[in-house]
């Protein structure tokens, strides 16, 4: 899932979803990955362009927005204050 990412993307990926041990399946399409530190958040973006929030804390989805973009998405970031993700 994470092979085709950059290294610094693909090593994070591979933290968030060892750590939570759930892969549900739409997260097998993912392409970015961010966490927010702040929120114990992790934001992942798939081929799809829907964007799933996983919340590290609870270790579960919190929310899943389909179709948050129209085509793959390619990138996450996240503001300074870390209440914003841009896709």
């Amino acid at each position: 899932m994470c092979g085709r990412l950059s290294s610094s993307v693909r090593l994070g990926c591979h933290l968030v979803l060892s750590y939570l041990s759930l892969t549900p399946p739409r997260l097998d399409r993912a392409t970015c990955v961010v966490y927010s530190a702040k929120f114990q958040r992790a934001y992942v973006g798939d081929k799809g362009g829907s964007l799933t929030v996983i919340d590290v804390r609870q270790q579960r989805v919190a929310e899943t927005l389909d179709k948050a973009h129209d085509n793959n998405i390619t990138s996450l970031a996240l503001d300074e204050s870390e209440g914003y993700v841009s896709l």
